[in-house]
């Protein structure tokens, strides 16, 4: 039973860590910049579902393995482009674009710019420390 609630609370971790991960490193709180939470948070899930195994068998784990990675998985994807969009806007207002380019011009070199940015936010290629 503890590895069950172990499994469920991995969940909110997961969001957690997604919402933040392709953020700059002054926009994220303190506890996600550490490393803490980057070992913490897959030791939680992916133990928690070794845990299950052992507890319940594999046909228990692999459908939670199954729902834990796919929840990771969308989870980052709807959060980046979140991220993504609200970024493009901030750009589309401010005069960060040369005056001369048209509104579709600007439009498509924000979000790339977001992209990018967004992209290395969250492989850590953006970070101060580098």
């Amino acid at each position: 039973m503890v590895f069950v609630i172990l499994y469920l609370f991995s969940f909110p971790l997961i969001l957690y860590e997604n919402y933040f991960s392709m953020r700059s490193v002054a926009e994220k709180p303190k506890i996600t910049r550490s490393s803490f939470l980057f070992f913490f948070v897959p030791i939680m899930a992916y133990g928690s579902i070794a845990g299950l195994w052992v507890s319940y068998g594999w046909k228990i784990a692999l459908p939670a393995l199954i729902v834990s990675w796919s929840f990771n998985k969308y989870s980052f994807r709807i959060f980046f482009r979140k991220y993504i969009n609200q970024s493009a806007e901030h750009l589309l207002q401010s005069d960060w674009f040369a005056p001369e380019l048209s509104a579709e011009d600007r439009m498509l070199k924000a979000f790339k710019f977001a992209e990018t940015l967004a992209l290395n936010n969250a492989t850590g290629k953006n970070d101060l420390a580098q």
